[in-house]
């Protein structure tokens, strides 16, 4: 917030996060299932996943995503650095976005795919 004008500015990244979170709702996920900033130890390192989706009826977690700003091109690094959080999370599903481009990746098939599964 800036004092002096009481406006929130807010990062491009936050932006996108902030629009992804309003996707996942309007594809019925509930808020509860969500968790933003979620903590994660990778090789000794804390991390923090942007996005955790929960599970309907268990802890765990079923989906990360990544979010990047709009004029961050989605890469090779940056699917990677996506994977190397879910290496210590297990999700089924890996999500990248810079709110222009949307990747799903899912780990169990080790492919991507074009939408979320309506189950998740």
């Amino acid at each position: 917030m800036n004092a002096k004008t009481n406006i929130n500015i807010v990062a491009p990244e936050e932006e996108v996060r902030q629009w992804f979170l309003k996707v996942l709702g309007d594809y019925g996920i509930e808020q509860y299932r969500l968790k933003t900033e979620y903590s994660v130890v990778v090789g000794g390192r804390n991390l923090r996943v942007d996005i955790a989706v929960f599970g309907r009826k268990s802890t765990k977690i079923v989906a990360i995503v990544e979010c990047k700003a709009p004029y961050v091109v989605i890469n090779e690094s940056i699917l990677r650095q996506a994977a190397t959080y879910n290496s210590t999370i297990g999700a089924q599903y890996i999500i990248v976005t810079n709110g222009n481009n949307t990747f799903i990746y899912n780990s169990l098939s080790q492919l991507f795919v074009a939408q979320l599964p309506e189950n998740l």
